[in-house]
């Protein structure tokens, strides 16, 4: 059972789901909802992607509530004031869950806590840096720090800082037009700043960044707990059939 300072992050590649009987298996935990999601996508790769990305988040819950809930049973409902920047939440008490997704091309991520906000972003590693995002969405002092750095480390870091900013945006709820990305900031050994004029407070969050696979990164924002206490952050592996 999912304690008060735990926090899961849940991870699965959508090409398990390539295989006949765990797409079929991973259907058969959505409702007409999700399954509508997954038909809007052009391409099957999309599809693939939404279909894993859904049943992860119902067998992620399930999973942190012992089985209590079967996959299938979890109903949602929009978040926040249903805007654009509402995240999903789970409809009735559901015991204190909260809950965040990500997709990204070879990689879903879900991350489970009790009662915490939580934000969660994964990103392909890219081949280069593309200076025009680095430009008009990094703070002056990420701009410095990344291009000192020896050009063979640039691509990582700019998919950390930017699955980062993500994560903290994701974690209050307010997305990505909500608050200008050079507005606040991650410098080494400092951790989130907050520019002038930004209502928050940056030491209520707790951000890590970590490689889950070699083409990827992936970073989780959290809420801390009451007098400043951190989570617990746990990750796991999930098969195609939960």
């Amino acid at each position: 059972m999912l304690g008060a300072r735990d926090v899961v992050v849940f991870l699965a590649r959508p090409e398990a789901l390539e295989a006949p009987a765990r797409r079929e298996a991973a259907m058969a935990v959505l409702d007409e909802t999700d399954r509508a999601h997954v038909a809007r996508f052009r391409f099957e790769r999309d599809r693939r992607i939404a279909l894993a990305s859904r049943a992860l988040q119902r067998r992620a819950l399930s999973r942190c509530v012992e089985g209590r809930v079967a996959p299938a049973a979890w109903r949602f409902e929009p978040g926040g004031d249903g805007g654009a920047g509402g995240k999903p939440r789970v409809a009735g008490d559901a015991m204190g869950l909260t809950f965040n997704v990500s997709n990204a091309r070879g990689l879903v991520a879900c991350t489970v806590a009790r009662g915490r906000a939580v934000g969660v972003d994964v990103e392909p590693v890219p081949a280069e840096v593309p200076a025009d995002v680095v430009d008009s969405h990094f703070a002056a002092v990420e701009r410095a720090a990344l291009r000192a750095l020896p050009a063979e480390r640039q691509a990582r870091r700019f998919a950390a800082l930017w699955t980062m900013k993500e994560a903290y945006l994701k974690a209050r709820g307010i997305g990505l037009g909500g608050l200008a990305l050079d507005r606040f900031w991650y410098a080494e050994g400092v951790g989130l700043v907050l520019g002038e004029g930004v209502d928050d407070d940056a030491a209520r969050w707790q951000v890590s960044c970590w490689a889950p696979t070699a083409e990827h990164v992936a970073a989780l924002c959290v809420a801390r707990g009451e007098g400043g206490e951190g989570a617990r952050i746990a990750t796991r592996w999930m098969a195609g059939d939960g």
